[in-house]
């Protein structure tokens, strides 16, 4: 796609003809029809979208955040129990399992805190001026999306923290602005967990690092605020 600057290329599914598609995959069939593409008898067009990221907001086995009183679980937690790649089976377990506990945690009024990591990366807070939404997509997805490589990844981090300090409005002005506040906070810690990963490991693929390196890198990144 990149190099004939295309938006998609199409799946061709036309020569299954021993699987009854509609039967196997009845909502893929069904988008497709109602787009109108019949998937056994033309190709679809697809592009590569954004998965979820793996990590999220560190607890300890019973969902304590190291906010005392703060819980999280499901897909917006890192509970230690998927790796470089968030699967569904993982995914679901987090969230039956760890809902759970969060739950029993809740009736038990149990409002203890998660110990801090050790050796965790500080990270100052703020950044730079608020970047619009559609901006913020477009330079995560050109720089930090399917393939990364050390001159977007700083580029896009440059982008996001440049004028430290200067804030074009105020972070709590809205909902909308303390919304894209806090995506560029999760974007600029993203850039700078990929930044630092120096090697392709799962859904994380660098182009300048394409090899795993077990050695120095078998392990997570924990990031904490500087105050």
């Amino acid at each position: 796609m990149r190099v004939t600057s295309a938006d998609h290329v199409l799946l061709d599914c036309t020569g299954l003809k021993s699987i009854d598609l509609a039967a196997r995959f009845p909502g893929i069939f069904a988008f497709c029809k109602s787009v109108g593409i019949d998937m056994r008898e033309e190709p679809i067009p697809v592009a590569p979208a954004a998965h979820y990221l793996m990590g999220g907001v560190r607890t300890d086995v019973r969902g304590h955040t190291t906010v005392p009183g703060l819980y999280a679980c499901g897909e917006v937690a890192c509970t230690g129990v998927h790796g470089a790649n968030r699967l569904a089976s993982n995914s679901l377990m987090e969230t039956v399992v760890f809902g759970k506990r969060v739950v029993e945690a809740l009736e038990e009024r149990d409002v203890t805190a998660a110990e801090p990591a050790e050796g965790a990366v500080r990270v100052r807070r703020g950044g730079g001026p608020l970047q619009g939404k559609a901006e913020l997509q477009r330079v995560m997805w050109a720089c930090a999306g399917i393939e990364r490589e050390v001159r977007g990844l700083d580029g896009a981090l440059r982008k996001l923290t440049e004028g430290e300090g200067e804030v074009s409005e105020a972070p709590h002005a809205s909902r909308e602005s303390w919304e894209r506040g806090q995506m560029q906070t999760a974007a600029r810690l993203m850039l700078e967990a990929a930044l630092r990963r120096t090697e392709s490991r799962g859904a994380h693929y660098r182009s300048d690092y394409p090899e795993r390196d077990d050695q120095r890198w078998q392990r997570r990144q924990v990031f904490r605020r500087a105050d």
